[in-house]
């Protein structure tokens, strides 16, 4: 891992941007599940798996039940690397 470059706020938070050996990093994946409405997104955090397998396992298991059976095409399943930012950027309104 190889910090590129460091960003220090007024409010003292430090945050690093990383460049990360994807090969030798540990990863999990994450299974969430998304869905829009007239009320706005509505996000889900399912859980984080250490196989792809026992991620789509759980979302076979659930994807049948309420709320879910109305959106079964809102799962997301990520590959997410620790100690990698998966988001770096502003955001805004």
């Amino acid at each position: 891992m190889v910090v590129q470059s460091l960003a220090k706020y007024k409010s003292g938070v430090i945050v690093a941007s990383i460049e990360t050996n994807k090969e030798q990093a540990p990863f999990f994946f994450l299974l969430e599940h998304l869905y829009e409405d007239d009320r706005g997104e509505h996000l889900k955090t399912i859980g984080l798996f250490s196989t792809k397998e026992k991620a789509e396992g759980i979302q076979a298991l659930i994807i049948d039940k309420p709320g879910f059976m109305d959106h079964p095409d809102g799962f997301i399943l990520s590959e997410i690397y620790v100690d990698k930012p998966e988001w770096l950027e502003g955001f805004g309104f």
